[in-house]
């Protein structure tokens, strides 16, 4: 019997398609009146995405990161000759963190499933990679609380989600049998392989434009015992 449903929160509950192009425009428009270089928004955008591709690359699945986005700034930043330093540097990851966050939107069909979950009954929880401050005020403007019994933001456990400790701390606070919890994600390598590590059903959502979703794997640890494409479908199994 399922008494619990914990989320992952970017592209499952929380969609960041117009927040991440809104943090984008921002950096374009700082870093263009600070170079001497010329380029389009299609060129810095390009920058933005080999910026990410060298983090990634240069840190795999270090399981203590929280704050990918500031790395990826400063590597881009650099890449671009735009000096910003210090508390510059500071003010300017605070300015684009508000603009994330004033831009994050919930999926249509998270308010459905939530809304369904909360009148049967089920508990309900959040693990998030993040900083705290950030996930906290996301948490706020979409008026979760009122859903969650368990919020598990990384920076506050110590690791991030490449690593088994934010559902072992969210399963740990529930405290159900791991049976009875399903954990939904979108991604194989944090959301479905703790999942099956840990005993608790999980389920993988592909929506069709998802950013994980031609994430493949053969390996059976990290096969999901459901996949779903919208969050609604959650309410024929629980």
């Amino acid at each position: 019997m399922v008494k619990a449903v914990l989320f992952d929160f970017r592209d499952t509950l929380v969609d960041v398609s117009k927040a991440m192009e809104e943090q984008t425009k921002f950096l374009f428009n700082y870093c263009a009146k600070r170079t001497a270089t010329n380029f389009s928004f299609y060129e810095f955008k390009e920058h933005s995405r080999q910026a990410r591709v060298a983090i990634c690359t240069r840190f795999g699945k270090n399981q203590y990161i929280h704050n990918w986005p500031l790395l990826i700034n400063k590597h881009l930043l650099d890449s671009l000759g735009v000096n910003v330093e210090g508390k510059d540097f500071e003010n300017l990851m605070n300015d684009l963190d508000k603009v994330f966050v004033e831009n994050v939107l919930l999926f249509p069909d998270s308010v459905t499933i939530l809304d369904f979950l909360k009148s049967n009954g089920i508990k309900m929880g959040v693990i998030i990679d993040g900083t705290a401050k950030r996930e906290k005020a996301i948490i706020t403007k979409l008026d979760l609380h009122k859903y969650l019994s368990v919020i598990i933001i990384s920076e506050e456990v110590g690791k991030n989600k490449f690593s088994s400790l934010p559902l072992e701390t969210a399963l740990n606070k529930l405290g159900l049998l791991h049976s009875e919890v399903v954990v939904v994600g979108d991604r194989i390598d944090k959301d479905i392989l703790p999942a099956n590590k840990l005993g608790c059903y999980s389920v993988r959502l592909i929506r069709g434009n998802g950013r994980y979703s031609e994430q493949v794997s053969d390996n059976i640890k990290e096969r999901p015992k459901k996949t779903i494409s919208k969050l609604s479908e959650i309410a024929e199994f629980v």
